[in-house]
């Protein structure tokens, strides 16, 4: 009885979350339903330029951020420490350009954007150098 009900559940689980593994190494998320809804940004590395992608599975990458569609804004937060921290927001689409810096010790940093459809493209450059970057469309 108790794996009937842990396959019940487990096929409720799936159908709430779907993922779909073809793209499970992408960066880009997909664009929201509605206004109001949460894009969660996958943070990376950014090595543009390496032949071998550098992934979350294979560093530890100290930002958090996501975007929130109701506000046309991207939160950001960190787990340590970084310092101040360059944040470029780029939409390809429209060329709006945004930047901003944030200060590491502030719990959540907000960046407001147009809300303009597009593709993103967000660069945290910490001061040592190191890039982070992750794309979005909204």
């Amino acid at each position: 009885m108790k794996t009937f009900h842990f396959i019940i559940a487990a096929i409720v689980v799936a159908l709430f979350f779907p993922f779909n593994f073809a793209n499970a190494g992408d960066v880009r998320q997909t664009a929201p339903q509605s206004d109001g809804e949460i894009v969660p940004l996958v943070v990376v590395l950014g090595d543009h330029y390496s032949e071998r992608p550098v992934g979350r599975g294979q560093t530890y990458v100290p930002i958090v951020a996501y975007y929130d569609g109701f506000s046309h804004s991207i939160y950001v937060s960190f787990t340590e420490d970084l310092g101040d921290v360059a944040v470029t927001v780029e939409n390809f689409i429209t060329g709006e350009y945004v930047t901003s810096t944030i200060d590491g010790y502030e719990e959540v940093a907000v960046i407001p954007l147009s809300g303009d459809s597009g593709h993103y493209e967000v660069n945290f450059i910490l001061l040592s150098g190191t890039v982070y970057y992750s794309e979005f469309e909204i």
